[in-house]
C-alpha cells in the first residue's frame, strides 16, 4: 500500500515537471502571430525599404522581426529568415526596414515580413519588387544659387541630386533660382532649352547640369545727338550705332568705349555727359542709368580776304583775315597826315573809306593812297624893286586845300598852278617899269 503511493506521487511529480518544462518553451495556448507586409518604396538600384504590420503576437511575445528577400529565379520564391533578412526590434504594430545587402540594379526580388515568438515565426503576404537601372544626377555649377526639382517627384537638390529610375522613365526637371541669382540654362537635356523645364528619357544614367548665376544689376546708356550737322556713334563692345540703335543695357561697372564718326560734311564738336569731354573715344564706366550727348555741326567753307596798298601816299588797312562762307566783311582805309585815300579796286570798289564785302569766295581788295597837291599862288609878299636876277621860293602848305596870294611888283600875277608838297617854284623876276 505505502509503495503503491509512492509511485503514485512520483509519477504526479514528473508531470508537473513536464508540464513547467513545457509551459518554459511555448505559452500555453499560444500560435504564432499575424502579420502582413508593407509595401516596397525608395527603391535604387541597389535598395529598399518594406517592413510590416504585427497586428496580433500569438499570445506570446514577438521577440524578433524584420523582412526577408530572395532573387527572382531562385528556388526560394518564398524568402524566409533562413535567406537573407533584417532584423528590426520586437513587439507588435508597424515597422519599417531597410536593406541593401546582396541588391543589384534591374534585378527581381520576393520580400515578406516575418515576426517570431515562443510558438514559431509566422510571415507576411509575399510583394515582389525590382530594383531601378539607371541613375539621374543632377549638378549645379555657377556663381548664383538655386534648386532644381524633378517630375515625377524624387530629386530635390538642393539637398538630393541624385535618383535612380526604371529604363524609359521620362523625367521633367525645374530650376528655382535663389533670390539674388538667376538660372540660365541647362546642359544635358533630351528636350527642352533655355530656362525652361528640362525633359529626360531615362534609357541610360544621365547627368545634367543647371547654371546659376548671381543677379547683376543692369543700366541703361543713351546716346543723344545735338546740333545741326549729322553724324553717327558706335560702342566697344558692340552694342549702340546711333544711327539707329542709341540705347543699350549693360551690367553694371561695364566699361563702354563711344567713337563718333561724323558725316561728309559734318564735324564731331565734342561730348557732354557721362564724364566725357574732347573729340577722341570716351570711357564710360555704367555704374547707373547714364546719358551722354553727341554734338555734330555742319561744316562751313571758310574764305580769305586780302587788303593790298597802293599809290604814292601813304595810309593803313583794316578787315583782312578768314571768315565763314556767307559772312560779310568790313575792309577800311585811313590816308596819313599828307596823303589821301584815292579809292578801292579789286574786289571792293569806290572811294568811301569802309566799304562791305560778302565772303563767298576768296577776294583782294587794294587801296590806293597818294601825296596831297594844293593850288599855290606864288609868294613870297613883295620883291626888290629892281631885281636883277630871278627870285626862287619854297611854298610847303600843311593842307590839301591850301592856297597863298602873292602880291608881285605892278601886281604881276604868278600863274595859278597845282603843285606837291614841297616843291619849290621859281618865278623870274618882272621887269622894272
Amino acid at each position: 500500500m505505502k509503495y503503491k503511493f509512492f509511485k503514485v506521487f512520483f509519477l504526479s511529480v514528473l508531470l508537473l515537471a513536464g508540464v513547467s518544462y513545457l509551459t518554459a518553451g511555448v505559452a500555453y495556448g499560444a500560435s504564432i502571430p499575424t502579420l502582413t507586409t508593407s509595401p516596397v518604396t525608395n527603391i535604387t538600384q541597389n535598395s529598399a525599404t518594406s517592413g510590416g504590420n504585427i497586428t496580433s503576437d500569438g499570445g506570446a511575445p514577438v521577440t524578433a522581426r524584420g523582412v526577408a528577400y530572395t532573387l527572382d529565379g531562385g528556388t526560394l520564391t518564398y524568402p524566409t529568415i533562413a535567406n537573407s533578412h533584417t532584423t528590426d526590434g520586437s513587439g507588435t504594430g508597424s515597422f519599417t526596414s531597410n536593406f541593401s545587402q546582396g541588391l543589384s540594379a534591374g534585378r527581381t526580388y520576393y520580400v515578406r515580413a516575418y515576426a517570431t515568438n515562443s510558438a514559431g515565426t509566422a510571415y507576411g503576404n509575399r510583394i515582389s519588387f525590382t530594383t531601378k537601372n539607371t541613375v539621374l544626377t543632377v549638378t549645379k555649377v555657377g556663381a548664383g544659387s538655386g534648386t532644381v526639382t524633378s517630375s515625377p517627384d524624387g530629386i530635390n537638390c538642393g539637398t538630393d541630386c541624385s535618383e535612380a529610375h526604371y529604363t524609359g522613365t521620362s523625367i521633367v526637371l525645374t530650376a528655382l533660382p535663389a533670390s539674388g541669382s538667376s538660372f540660365t540654362g541647362w546642359s544635358g537635356c533630351s528636350a527642352g532649352t533655355g530656362t525652361g523645364p528640362c525633359t529626360i528619357v531615362m534609357n541610360s544614367s544621365k547627368s545634367i547640369t543647371a547654371v546659376f548665376a548671381i543677379n547683376i544689376p543692369t543700366y541703361t546708356l543713351t546716346i543723344n545727338t545735338a546740333g545741326n550737322g549729322s553724324g553717327t556713334v558706335t560702342s566697344s563692345p558692340v552694342g549702340i550705332n546711333c544711327g539707329t540703335d542709341c540705347s543699350e543695357t549693360y551690367n553694371s561697372g561695364t566699361s563702354i568705349v563711344l567713337t563718333a564718326l561724323p558725316a561728309s560734311g559734318s564735324s564731331f564738336t565734342g561730348w557732354n555727359g557721362g564724364g566725357c569731354t574732347g573729340t577722341g573715344p570716351c570711357t564710360v564706366a555704367v555704374t547707373s542709368a547714364t546719358s551722354v550727348m553727341a554734338t555734330f555741326a555742319i561744316n562751313i567753307p571758310t574764305y580769305t580776304l586780302t587788303i593790298n596798298k597802293a599809290g604814292d601816299g601813304s595810309g593803313t588797312v583794316t578787315g583782312a583775315g578768314i571768315y565763314n562762307s556767307g559772312q560779310t566783311a568790313t575792309a577800311t582805309a585811313s590816308a596819313s597826315a599828307g596823303s589821301i585815300f584815292t579809292g578801292w579796286s579789286g574786289n571792293c570798289s569806290g572811294t568811301n573809306s569802309s566799304v562791305s564785302v560778302l565772303m563767298d569766295a576768296n577776294k583782294t581788295c587794294t587801296a590806293t593812297f597818294a601825296l596831297v597837291t594844293v593850288s599855290v599862288v606864288a609868294a613870297p609878299t613883295t620883291y626888290d624893286t629892281n631885281p636883277s636876277t630871278n627870285v626862287s621860293f619854297t611854298y610847303t602848305p600843311t593842307t590839301n586845300t591850301a592856297s597863298a596870294e602873292c602880291n608881285l611888283l605892278n601886281n604881276e600875277s604868278l600863274p595859278l598852278t597845282t603843285y606837291k608838297t614841297g616843291t619849290s617854284i621859281t618865278h623870274a623876276s618882272p621887269s622894272a617899269e
